[in-house]
């Protein structure tokens, strides 16, 4: 029995498994939930060629996306969301968080992003939908 021309779904997984989870958590930080990003840069990683990553990728796009799948946030993200759901400002949340209000809004651009919001309103919403507010 001959092996396939490209790797197949099972020999990317295995070689990410064989990656050991830093790699795999680092290739996911980077692409910042987007999973087309994620497998862009797995692929890159694995030095898989380009016929292999666009079969593979198509794969990714197939399967749908949870409906109600809400965005991993870390403990910080979720501790300054809930600040910003209790209305507080960029100053009083640095204030109770003893951080500076650049640091504090520097969470926030990363919170939009990872939301896909713009603002304070939308994404207090967005998170009270997604049940990321207790």
């Amino acid at each position: 029995m001959t092996a396939p021309p490209h790797p197949t779904v099972a020999d990317v997984r295995r070689r990410l498994a064989a990656a050991g989870t830093g790699a795999v958590d680092r290739l996911v930080a980077l692409s910042d939930g987007d999973p087309v990003l994620a497998c862009a840069l797995a692929f890159t990683a694995l030095g898989l060629d380009e016929p292999t990553g666009d079969r593979l990728l198509a794969e990714v796009l197939r399967r749908p996306e949870p409906p109600d799948a809400a965005p991993a946030l870390t403990p910080r993200q979720r501790e300054i969301l809930a600040l910003l759901a209790d209305g507080l400002t960029v100053t009083a949340i640095a204030r109770r968080l003893c951080l500076s209000p650049r640091t504090i809004g520097k969470h926030l651009e990363l919170l939009y992003r990872r939301l896909g919001t713009s603002d304070r309103l939308t994404t207090v919403i967005h998170a009270q939908r997604h049940g990321l507010l207790r």
